[in-house]
């Protein structure tokens, strides 16, 4: 626990929380700080959206939460509410290194603070995180994930002027990879296209196994064009992506179809739409992104 008396005199990066308002929301991946409770206390939930009042940690004065967005740009994990009028000092990318030298006492007691974090949860706790958040195969987001974070991304994305665009990936002809070459080489395929469009993602893009050889991502695009050039960077990058499996070199493509989101955020109905667009894609022939043209209500 950090001791707070020095902290309480940087007022002016102090922010402060009334009874029962939302500190962190888990699934948000847009705030990038970290906060130290100065004053009351703070109860930190684990599936607050679904599962209500199951607190999992009570946070006194010295106590902190939200490093791993501040330092990995890690999505949420939890949500924090202020259990009683609150008030805590805010650390964020403009600040941090100037914390940390000024305050030596507070940074190592932070340090400190984390291994033992780590010392306690290291043993079995990456397994939890795959099981809880991603896809064990390929390593990105699952289906899960995707659908309870997605509200939040757009709202985000929305908040930004941007438009959220659903983009739904099927790699083509994915059965005739298997039966040709086994399901090892199948699941080649699959973390490398997964690599790849992870490594073309930005920031603020969230990108998801949705089941089998389909794949999800949400992007935040100035317009329409904007959206089909970066889309289409993708299947061309895919196209010409070579997978070596046991000597053997495996080429895939991939049929995309997209969707701006509704105006009321509706991620299901966005999905539905992308998903038409994705067989209008591949009636067409296939390695091609086509856009749903319908009335998006």
């Amino acid at each position: 626990m950090i001791n707070v008396e020095e902290l309480r005199k940087d007022s002016a990066e102090q922010q402060t929380f009334e009874k029962g308002q939302i500190i962190i929301r888990e699934g948000d991946i847009a705030n990038d700080r970290m906060y130290i409770m100065l004053e009351g206390t703070a109860v930190v939930y684990k599936n607050y959206e679904k599962q209500g009042e199951v607190a999992v940690a009570e946070l006194a004065p010295g106590d902190f939460f939200g490093e791993m967005s501040l330092f990995l740009k890690k999505v949420r994990t939890a949500t924090v509410i202020a259990k009683e009028d609150a008030t805590a000092l805010v650390i964020d990318p403009t600040n941090i290194h100037d914390f940390l030298k000024s305050r030596p006492d507070a940074a190592f007691t932070f340090i400190q603070t984390l291994c033992k974090r780590l010392d306690k949860t290291n043993i079995g706790s990456s397994e939890l995180q795959a099981t809880a958040l991603s896809d064990p195969l390929t390593g990105v987001y699952n289906r899960r994930f995707f659908m309870e974070s997605a509200k939040s991304l757009i709202a985000n994305t929305t908040r930004a002027g941007k438009i959220p665009y659903v983009v739904l990936f099927d790699l083509d002809h994915f059965k005739k990879v298997n039966d040709t070459y086994g399901h090892p080489a199948g699941d080649a395929v699959l973390r490398t296209f997964a690599d790849t469009v992870s490594a073309e993602a930005r920031s603020g893009d969230i990108f998801a196994r949705y089941g089998g050889e389909e794949f999800v991502m949400i992007i935040g695009c100035a317009d329409k064009e904007g959206a089909w050039t970066f889309v289409e960077r993708i299947r061309k990058i895919t196209e010409k992506m070579m997978i070596v499996f046991e000597d053997t070199e495996i080429s895939v493509t991939t049929s995309i179809g997209v969707a701006a989101v509704p105006s009321d955020g509706d991620v299901d109905m966005a999905v539905s739409y992308a998903d038409q667009a994705l067989y209008e894609a591949k009636g067409k022939g296939r390695n091609r992104t086509e856009f749903f043209e319908g009335e998006i209500k």
